[in-house]
């Protein structure tokens, strides 16, 4: 028998995808159609290597989410993002430490932490699952995550190929993304700056640091 979705969980799954593809695989994955686009140019200038935010850019970015959901929808999703954000840099810096270390050596390369989480899924979703082991809440998550995640990693595993073949570019469904070595070693150096201004993007009180 299907479970039926309480209130909380239908409003974090609508921001879930965003969670797994904006902040975990910025330019890997394919961006849901439940963000919409302005808001999803904002969150990715934001989170590039060498982005940016400014006030105005974070207050346009709430006036569009709060135009798209109703205000406590909007501050319940953002609140379960950022309290989530930890999750997608772990992803992210074991993704392109793989990368960097499959440049390097001319072949495919996985660090430990990306094999725990490509290989262990069921491990790491135990491990990283917000809600009470046994209740309706963590299957749906469980359900929702390993889904649109499994697209995604197919993606990961595309991008550390190229970096083995130190390919100059991989076309995506997001267009064409340049890589180079110099690249990847930017991306990991100012992933903790990147991951801050998410924080704060998210926030609906603006701040400058």
């Amino acid at each position: 028998m299907k479970h039926s979705m309480t209130p909380i969980w239908y409003v974090i799954k609508i921001y879930l995808i965003a969670l797994i593809l904006l902040f975990a695989f910025p330019s890997f994955g394919k961006v849901p159609p439940i963000v919409p686009p302005e808001a999803q140019q904002i969150l990715r200038q934001t989170m590039a290597e060498n982005g940016y935010l400014t006030v105005e850019m974070h207050a346009e970015f709430w006036q569009i989410l709060r135009s798209f959901r109703n205000d406590e929808a909007v501050l319940t999703g953002m609140s379960f993002l950022r309290s989530n954000l930890s999750i997608s840099e772990a992803i992210q810096a074991a993704t392109w430490k793989s990368m960097l270390l499959s440049w390097e050596s001319n072949e495919p390369i996985k660090t430990e932490a990306l094999k725990i989480i490509t290989d262990e899924l069921d491990k790491f979703l135990l491990e990283n699952n917000p809600f009470s082991k046994g209740t309706n809440n963590h299957r749906e998550f469980a359900r929702s995550f390993e889904a649109s995640y499994r697209q995604s990693i197919k993606s990961v595993e595309a991008f550390i190929l190229a970096a083995s073949k130190r390919q100059s570019f991989v076309n995506t469904e997001n267009g064409r993304f340049h890589l180079s070595k110099s690249m990847i070693e930017r991306v990991l150096t100012n992933m903790e700056d990147s991951f801050d201004r998410a924080d704060r993007l998210l926030d609906p009180q603006w701040r400058e640091n």
